[in-house]
């Protein structure tokens, strides 16, 4: 419950580092779905041509723009200045695979201390020991990149801590912190198409940022995001969009706090 004085930015800010001059739809799915989760503020630092396109999709999302293609080294110091105002941040949609955008979240990780959820192309700047308060959510195949070792349940388990929580996507999604385990079934197989993981990101970026423990964040925001898959597919078959998502959002949020997920 929250406080019904609190003012603005007291419950939760998100600070988005995604997108690139190609990749602009992640960087938009993954802010609007942090903010439908109820956070006061969504900051997005991405390169020029994205921000502004994103701010011709909507109003709701404040964008800090950079100038190039990409992320780079020379953007971090101020990745940094505005992840000390966050209370979490998500790095990782759209932000592309070059070699100064891997040197640049590779920076940005080492001094970076606020919790961060990593996801997709952010995922090949981490360090296999990294210890820092995050949620890693790769799906099978990135998994075996970072680690070395096919995604069993028994394989996440073991490179889980209580500080490092990972989130394994795949047709059963693997949760653990390194004690808990949680094995997610609610998934269909119509979430295949691009978008629906950067929409799962923002999910938990925005649980975290409204005081859930990493754990938990990642487990709800897992079972809401195959919830909404799975009704857009019984309304829409294969053909529904990504996109589509992000309105489903709130109805989900009310149907999981009546079954007390």
């Amino acid at each position: 419950m929250r406080n019904p004085s609190s003012h603005k930015g007291q419950n939760g800010v998100v600070l988005v580092i995604a997108g690139s001059e190609t990749y602009v739809g992640a960087a938009y799915l993954c802010s609007i779905a942090a903010m439908r989760t109820g956070v006061d503020l969504v900051h997005l630092l991405t390169p020029t041509q994205a921000a502004y396109a994103i701010n011709a999709l909507t109003p709701d999302i404040i964008t800090h723009k950079l100038s190039g293609t990409s992320f780079q080294p020379k953007h971090v110091k101020e990745a940094l200045h505005l992840a000390a105002q966050a209370d979490v941040v998500l790095m990782g949609p759209g932000l592309g695979k070059n070699a100064k955008t891997k040197d640049a979240v590779k920076q940005f990780l080492l001094k970076n201390t606020k919790p961060v959820v990593i996801d997709a192309d952010a995922l090949q700047g981490v360090d296999e020991h990294l210890s820092h308060e995050s949620i890693l959510t790769p799906h099978r195949g990135e998994f075996k990149d970072l680690f070395g070792i096919e995604a069993t349940k028994e394989a996440v388990r073991a490179h889980a801590t209580k500080d490092r929580v990972v989130l394994c996507k795949g047709a059963v999604d693997f949760i653990s912190d390194g004690a808990k385990m949680v094995e997610n079934k609610v998934h269909h197989d119509s979430m295949t198409k691009g978008g629906t993981g950067d929409v799962l990101a923002g999910l938990v970026a925005g649980f975290v940022a409204q005081g859930k423990d990493k754990f938990s964040a990642a487990v709800l925001a897992t079972k809401l995001n195959g919830m909404i898959g799975e009704h857009l597919f019984k309304e829409q078959g294969y053909a529904w969009l990504p996109s589509a998502m992000l309105d489903e959002i709130p109805e989900a949020l009310r149907h999981a706090e009546s079954q007390h997920f």
